[in-house]
């Protein structure tokens, strides 16, 4: 796992969901989040239109978006929530006001084609000036969405226990709700983590081809596995890997938290590190 540009924000949490420890690399590098960021609609759609509203059966556009990681559908969704939301603003800077209120430090830039494809978020806009480049040894490169492995640890982490503001029982409602549609799999198709971890997992991913980026290859995974009573948030970031060296990567961070949850669950209590917060 040398790989110059591979981030990592992996945290273990207890039966309890208390968080154990938390190992990471490279957590704060800004790098593409291609499909990722499409996990993060959907608690807002669960938090935000009324429950009365929801529509979230096979073929509904926020199924479409989160099980088939389809574009078009992703617009519909953020401009259909962002309609419940009160106050000015376009839906790419009502998504990203969510984030940032849910403990995230990055928001996407735009996302074309659909009903969104004419709004953007100059928060978020590349610029030497502000750092949000995609930095490749001396070079830096403009990229739309960037995000950190932190920022998507961080977004599992709410998905996972929510957040101090939204303890109600409708919230929670809404939160097991997005992560059963989050856990749903695409049939026909492995996910990385699937491929690495064959019991699933609550998540999303995304790849872009070396041909349609110029970092190069991008692949990325984050979402929540379960190992046995344990649960691992794992966030994974690489770009400018061959695909074959990203898998490899992955599945050796895959294989390190089985290794870790064998070892704690054999532990004695009064052994285990706890994170204190």
């Amino acid at each position: 796992m040398n790989g110059r540009y591979i981030a990592l924000d992996l945290r273990a949490l207890d039966r309890q969901h208390g968080e154990l420890f938390r190992l990471q690399l490279n957590a704060d590098l800004l790098l593409p989040v291609a499909s990722c960021f499409k996990a993060f609609v959907v608690p807002w759609y669960y938090l935000t239109v009324p429950q009365s509203d929801w529509v979230d059966g096979p073929e509904s556009p926020v199924w479409e978006m989160a099980v088939h990681s389809r574009n078009y559908f992703t617009a519909v969704v953020l401009d259909q929530v962002a309609r419940n939301v009160p106050g000015e603003g376009n839906a790419i800077e009502k998504f990203n006001d969510f984030l940032l209120s849910t403990g995230m430090r990055n928001g996407i830039y735009l996302w074309r084609g659909g009903p969104t494809r004419k709004f953007l978020d100059s928060r978020f806009k590349p610029s030497r000036s502000t750092g949000r480049m995609v930095r490749l040894g001396e070079r830096q490169i403009p990229i739309y969405n960037v995000f950190t492995a932190r920022d998507l640890a961080n977004r599992y982490d709410f998905l996972t226990r929510g957040g101090e503001s939204r303890n109600s029982p409708e919230d929670e409602i809404a939160l097991q709700r997005a992560r059963a549609l989050l856990g749903r799999p695409e049939k026909g198709l492995l996910s990385p983590i699937e491929r690495a971890y064959s019991p699933g997992y609550i998540g999303k991913h995304g790849a872009i081809g070396p041909n349609d980026i110029p970092t190069g290859f991008v692949l990325n995974y984050a979402g929540l596995v379960k190992i046995d009573k344990m649960q691992f948030i794992i966030a994974f970031m690489s770009v400018a890997e061959f695909e074959g060296d990203a898998m490899s990567a992955l599945r050796e961070i895959v294989q390190h938290a089985i290794l870790l949850e064998r070892e704690l669950r054999q532990a004695p209590a009064t052994d285990i590190p706890r994170v204190r917060g």
